[in-house]
């Protein structure tokens, strides 16, 4: 197991390489803040934190690292600021590596028990067809919205729009969703 660094956003080569080599000068028994503090003289407002939870679930640790954690801006910026939005962020293996209270609280969960758990454990049957559609939009698009159906851990069903925004850091493909519960009605 290692660490595997996220950067947001992921568009800036630039912060990403910097943010790659003050980690690797931060040699062995590095920490989230030290990280943090070496980049504060380029990046004043840069955020740096790990998501404990993937290494004792037997995944790398990842360490999300924002570079202006005052921006709220969308998904991608402060999401772990609680808005009030329910927000997640997915790998490539369905898994979740971060959630937010809110979020947690719509599926039915204790806050930060959402993470390493699978997207398909919340699943319905009858979101395949629409998983399928929003992958599609998200190879092509990077980002896209849907509705699924979702199981909450108490048994009840809920519809949910997803807006997803795809970011490649390195290898690593995280899937940023912005959860919204759909009213009955709709």
């Amino acid at each position: 197991m290692g660490i595997r660094l996220m950067c947001f956003p992921a568009t800036d080569v630039t912060f990403g390489d910097l943010v790659s080599k003050a980690f690797d000068a931060a040699g062995p028994g590095r920490a989230p803040q030290d990280l943090q503090a070496a980049l504060r003289p380029t990046y004043p407002h840069v955020v740096a934190k790990a998501q404990d939870a993937t290494a004792a679930l037997g995944f790398d640790e990842r360490w999300y690292v924002y570079r202006d954690g005052r921006l709220r801006s969308g998904p991608g910026d402060s999401w772990w600021e609680d808005s009030g939005l329910p927000q997640v962020v997915v790998d490539e293996t369905n898994h979740y590596t971060a959630a937010n209270d809110p979020a947690c609280a719509l599926l039915g969960v204790a806050p930060g028990q959402l993470v390493g758990r699978s997207w398909e454990e919340f699943a319905s049957s009858a979101t395949a067809e629409a998983a399928d559609a929003l992958r599609q939009s998200l190879q092509r698009f990077g980002h896209g919205d849907s509705t699924f159906r979702l199981t909450r851990t108490d048994g009840s069903i809920l519809d949910i729009d997803y807006h997803t925004t795809v970011y490649v850091s390195g290898a690593s493909v995280l899937y940023e969703t912005v959860m919204r519960e759909r009213p009955a009605d709709d």
